[in-house]
This record gives structure tokens, sequence and C-alpha cells, in this order.
């Protein structure tokens, strides 16, 4: 049985924080953000979710 990709990964260092989302209509839709480390993860990551869903539908 095949693993499910993940919709999400993160890389985190002192200067940056790096998020890489995957579209969930459009898997080959992907979305990479380089962030201020002291963001609030959580927020952007939904945030950026239903930006990129929108973008992938068509909006």
């Amino acid at each position: 049985m095949a693993e499910q990709p993940s919709d999400i990964a993160s890389v985190t260092s002192p200067s940056q924080l790096r998020v890489f989302l995957r579209a969930t209509q459009e898997p080959n839709d992907v979305l990479c953000c380089i962030c201020n480390p002291k963001l609030d993860a959580d927020a952007f990551v939904a945030d950026a979710c239903a930006c990129l869903d929108r973008i992938s539908g068509g909006e």
C-alpha cells in the first residue's frame, strides 16, 4: 500500500521559516513561502492553504 504524499512541509532556521504547501485539488500546484521565523506559523499556514486552493481553483 502506497502512502499519500504530505500536503505541507517546513524547514526552520534561525533566520527564516520555509513553508511548502501542496494544493488539495491540484497536487501538482505547490507554493513555497519564505517567512520570518517569528511568524505565527499556524495562522499563516491556514491562510496560505486557503490562498493556494483559490489560486489552483482558477479564482
